[in-house]
């Protein structure tokens, strides 16, 4: 009897109040997360991860103890992991740089053997070819950057290291001394962003349980060779990683003060010079690498362990994650593997965008294109940003104002760009 009067008494209270129960519903399915996605083929932390043509490499790193030498490629589209030609030498904790369609591997340790090597992947041919070794020693958890396809190599692991900076010139297969860094640097991240590199975290060494770790970001001037103190960070991690999206850079995890790995996500806007909490991922972790494809933002890999990070056994992921900046996911939190499912994740058919690109002159420029055709566009500024990649980009304007011509193609120079913006549209017609 009493369990019918219960059952009574909440359907009352659903007629009642279906308004409130219907919106409590809806705001939690808007509820934006990191999303599981497939998992690495097996369990990587300290591995080399870059991002080309909207595919995700994750080379080396170390697995059960050892370093590796696997290629690894995922495919935001089909979901899937393939594996490629092998890295020559084994390595891991190596800093990564990406110039044009080619990933630099430098440094990096394998066991006890420190490398200096420059280990250069051809995405496009599937080959790896040697270039010139970097002139300092123990250059592990050092961090890499490019500007006008010079590659910025910073930080390492003793006291010639730590405080280093080289410049590789990819062109001329050469190295230069820059100035040191402003403090000594093991274990940070660091990226591109209109011609400046920021280096970002990391702590004053990578040897014992109790470095002194950094909360700083510094701006570094390659014209000018000349570093700035900016903004500090919410909290400082070493063993952090970090990516670029629309500007700003998304830092990621590290090992805290606290000698704890965490979830905590860092958004740093080098235009304003200001810095901001942001949705913390899911697993607590360090020595991952991170990536941006599209609108997408990927954390890979890593390990939950404070210790031992280039030769550790115990407490490694093959977990990857994503949380999509412009899209709401299917976050069902439960760690399977998302190749099962049959929705897309982007680029729905029909889905629209008219591009507006505001030029420094004054003049705006519209482009009516797809989602493909705009996150192609975005990816081309962020890695124009970064100080890769062509300087022009082709839009295709279709059969928009076409005219008497056969096609129309508006070519933009990146160096006369102010602005852009972008407003999705769902056409009723699939393309």
């Amino acid at each position: 009897m009493k369990k019918k009067i219960f059952l009574l008494l909440i359907i009352l209270a659903a007629s009642i109040f279906p308004g409130n129960i219907r919106v409590e519903a809806e705001q939690a399915s808007t509820t934006k997360e990191w999303v599981p996605q497939a998992y690495l083929p097996d369990k990587i932390t300290s591995a080399a991860v870059a991002a080309v043509d909207r595919k995700i490499y994750v080379i080396g790193g170390t697995s059960r103890g050892r370093s590796k030498n696997t290629t690894y490629v995922y495919d935001q589209d089909s979901k899937k992991w393939t594996e490629k030609a092998s890295i020559p030498l084994t390595v891991s904790a190596a800093s990564v740089a990406v110039v044009g369609k080619k990933i630099y591997v430098i440094g990096g340790t394998s066991g006890s053997t420190y490398r200096k090597s420059v280990q250069i992947y051809d995405t496009q041919n599937d080959t790896w070819e040697k270039g010139i070794d970097i002139p300092t020693e123990r250059l592990i958890f050092s961090t890499a950057s490019v500007v006008d396809n010079r590659i910025y190599v910073m930080g390492g692991n003793n006291a010639e290291s730590l405080s280093a900076n080289y410049c590789y010139d990819t062109e001329t297969k050469t190295w230069t001394k820059k100035k040191d860094l402003p403090i000594p640097s093991s274990g940070a991240t660091s990226q591109t962003i209109d011609g400046k590199i920021y280096l970002i975290g990391g702590a004053d060494t990578s040897i014992g349980t109790q470095p002194k770790i950094n909360d700083s970001i510094y701006e570094y001037d390659p014209k000018r060779d000349i570093w700035l103190k900016k903004q500090n960070l919410i909290m400082g991690t070493q063993y952090l990683t970090s990516t670029v999206l629309n500007g700003k850079i998304y830092i990621m995890g590290g090992k805290t003060n606290k000698n704890d790995p965490t979830t905590k996500v860092q958004v740093y806007n080098p235009k304003d010079d200001s810095i901001s909490d942001f949705q913390p991922f899911k697993i607590p972790r360090l020595a991952a690498g991170a990536a941006t494809i599209g609108e997408n933002l990927y954390i890979i890999g890593g390990q939950s362990t404070t210790n031992n990070i280039v030769i550790q056994e115990n407490g490694i992921y093959n977990s990857v994650q994503m949380y999509s900046v412009e899209t709401l996911d299917d976050s069902t939190g439960n760690g399977e593997d998302p190749q099962t499912s049959d929705e897309p994740t982007q680029d729905i058919k029909g889905k629209r965008a008219i591009l507006v690109v505001t030029m420094v002159s004054g003049l705006e420029k519209e482009f009516d294109l797809s989602m493909e055709e705009v996150n192609d566009f975005i990816s081309w500024y962020d890695q124009k940003a970064a100080g890769t990649g062509p300087a022009r980009y082709v839009i295709d304007k279709h059969e928009n104002n076409i005219g008497p011509f056969d096609n129309r193609k508006d070519h933009v120079i990146f160096g006369n760009i102010l602005t852009f913006e972008v407003n999705e549209y769902s056409s009723k017609k699939a393309e």
